[in-house]
């Protein structure tokens, strides 16, 4: 019996788990400059004529290797197979609030910011925010860019269609003017699994000190 409970406990646990203790695989790339990335989506909503989709780019810069003195992204872009559309920053490196998200990919050339052209989703960081590369940090906890990203559902293959293939990655370093990270990677899925509610996190914390309880009265 106690091990039924206890396994009952550990499950409802699990499940509750929140989205960013799902681990995400980031991969190298001949041009990333020692950097590892990830890009991922997942449906956020979809009211029958749109489908809303929180779309990642996920770096870890600890193994940059630029030189020449630290360097900060930023602007990145990914490109969404073929379809153009509008995107508004979630989430950031120094917040979202300090990055401007757009469609459109990166210019090569100049600042090598945002130039609203091409099938991307790009953002662009205010100047003094952008993200320093190298970062120790990011090896267990990588830069993240999350943007809202609407996609009509007569698409043809369906909304979800503008993730099936590779995408393009572009990263553009502030203090490098003209280079910038160009590659093709693959979009992983993450499921949306739902925040436990206080009352779920109440009832999961009384049935550990349940099980407590329990074992002690078994143990006599």
């Amino acid at each position: 019996m106690f091990r039924t409970v206890a396994f009952a406990i550990f499950s409802l646990a699990l499940f509750c788990l929140p989205q960013s203790a799902r681990a995400t695989v980031l991969t190298s790339c001949p041009d990333c400059d020692g950097d590892l990335f990830a890009i991922t989506f997942s449906l956020e909503s979809d009211n029958g004529i749109t489908s809303v989709f929180d779309v990642s780019l996920l770096a870890d810069t600890s193994g940059n290797n630029l030189g020449l003195g630290p360097a900060h992204i930023n602007a990145v872009a990914i490109g969404l197979n073929g379809i153009t559309v509008q995107a508004i920053m979630d989430a950031a490196p120094n917040g979202a609030a300090n990055w401007t998200g757009q469609g459109g990919g990166l210019s090569s050339s100049g600042a090598g910011g945002c130039d609203g052209h091409g099938a991307f989703i790009c953002a662009q960081a205010a100047s003094g925010f952008g993200a320093l590369a190298p970062n120790a940090a990011t090896a267990s906890t990588p830069y993240v860019w999350t943007w809202d990203v609407e996609v009509a559902d007569s698409t043809q293959g369906g909304a979800a269609s503008v993730f099936a293939s590779g995408a393009d990655v572009k990263v553009n370093y502030s203090e490098f003017k003209g280079h910038h990270v160009s590659d093709t990677f693959t979009f992983g899925t993450t499921p949306r699994v739902p925040t436990p509610e206080p009352m779920t996190s109440a009832l999961i914390g009384a049935g550990l000190i349940s099980l407590f309880f329990l074992r002690r009265r078994i143990s006599r």
